[in-house]
């Protein structure tokens, strides 16, 4: 058994949890990624620290990605990205899979960042070797 301090209670829970979690700023810039999520986009350890989100949307609609997280931005709000559309995510190789995506505006050190709760599809899921949720449930953000 580990001790941990309360400080790091967040972190276990984020760096261990079978859901797959992001937080990126304003401007885009992945600022945390757990490893499930990292390994899901083909991602070694690290290395989505360098990166935007928009680097984990396909390229065709990378332009309408900036767009919408430019309106996010002027007025955020918890909700399900993709209600209307199938959403996809870009592993590192381009290679292309179906996502559903949770987002969750809140302040870090006072700086305004957006949680992105990622949910594989089935056979995505299967790939990692995680759970899977075809339906979003709020309460698994949380």
């Amino acid at each position: 058994m580990i001790t941990v301090f309360p400080s790091q209670v967040q972190e276990i829970l984020w760096a261990r949890s079978h859901v797959l979690v992001a937080s990126s700023d304003e401007v885009g810039t992945i600022v945390y990624a757990n490893d499930n999520l990292t390994n899901l986009f083909g991602y070694l350890p690290g290395e989505l620290a360098t990166k935007t989100v928009d680097d984990l949307v396909p390229a065709a609609t990378a332009t309408k990605h900036r767009t919408h997280r430019a309106g996010f931005n002027r007025r955020p709000s918890e909700r399900a990205m993709g209600e209307r559309l199938p959403l996809q995510g870009m592993r590192k190789d381009g290679t292309l899979f179906a996502v559903r995506i949770h987002l969750i505006p809140c302040f870090m050190g006072g700086a305004p960042v957006t949680i992105a709760v990622v949910y594989p599809m089935p056979a995505e899921a299967e790939v990692v070797g995680l759970p899977s949720s075809g339906t979003f449930r709020k309460e698994d953000a949380r």
